[in-house]
């Protein structure tokens, strides 16, 4: 497990509030597949909501945030222009929910293979974790 921490400053004076992601893995997929998914929870253990904005990611040309849901009966998916993080709660990205929709690879990735994903804050604020490349869980 993969854990990242960036301290994020209020404009409070002596007050800090700390973004933490976990558990961050990315679809391992066929070569020369054009898309993979991202998954990962992020960790708002403060009393102020966070946005998360959009992602990156060193090995794909475009990351969005995105979410799977049924309407209807059918399977959908779409693309989510932000996420906030609710004050001391998580935002889990799974497989059939929120992910990191990854496209465009600049090359193939093999399970086991390690890659970047920066996640993009309102505030300004990043975090850049690695996220092992693997089959579903």
């Amino acid at each position: 497990m993969r854990h990242a921490v960036l301290p994020l400053l209020l404009l409070t004076v002596g007050c800090s509030r700390e973004v933490t992601i976990d558990d961050a893995w990315v679809r391992a997929a066929p070569p020369g597949a054009g898309m993979t998914a991202g998954y990962l929870t992020v960790h708002n253990a403060t009393a102020q909501t966070v946005t998360l904005v959009s992602a990156s990611s060193d090995s794909h040309g475009d990351a969005m945030l995105h979410e799977s849901f049924v309407e209807n009966g059918t399977s959908k998916m779409r693309h989510l222009d932000d996420l906030p993080v609710h004050a001391n709660s998580d935002a889990v990205f799974e497989p059939g929910g929120k992910h990191l929709m990854l496209m465009a690879p600049t090359h193939d990735l093999a399970e086991g293979d390690v890659v970047k994903l920066t996640l993009h804050f309102a505030d300004g604020s990043t975090i850049t974790v690695d996220a092992d490349v693997r089959r579903d869980q």
